[in-house]
């Protein structure tokens, strides 16, 4: 199965699901948004699809992905800004005049890693 990678180029209004390991035909976009199960491969075409100033935001579902992500976006200079956020799922109970959490947490988490394109040194 091939990675996929939905595509959000906004500032063309474009919104595509692409194979992202052969290419991401997008540039200048504003937002790149990646799911895939090793994002590291498409790393230099996703640096390649944004304008500098554009944000990376990768979803990874554990911690050693995000580490292996994080490792090989530190030397790349046209990463920066990078954050790592978990995000828990947690279900409530609202009704009438009971608003709380649920009683029992079956959390289920993931992963956002955000990141600003850098300008080029050469630009």
């Amino acid at each position: 199965m091939r990675a996929r990678a939905l595509i959000l180029a906004c500032a063309l209004a474009l919104a595509a699901c692409s194979d992202a390991t052969l290419g991401i035909d997008a540039r200048d976009a504003d937002r790149l948004i990646l799911d895939v199960p090793d994002p590291v491969p498409v790393l230099a075409a996703a640096a390649n699809a944004l304008r500098p100033g554009g944000t990376l935001v990768v979803y990874l579902p554990t911690i050693l992905q995000v580490k292996d992500l994080r490792d090989s976006m530190r030397p790349d200079p046209r990463f920066a800004l990078t954050e790592t956020l978990e995000v828990f799922e947690r279900a409530w109970h609202v009704e009438e005049k009971s608003v709380r959490p649920a009683h029992r947490m079956v959390a289920h988490t993931a992963f956002l890693t955000f990141a600003r394109r850098a300008a080029d040194p050469d630009s």
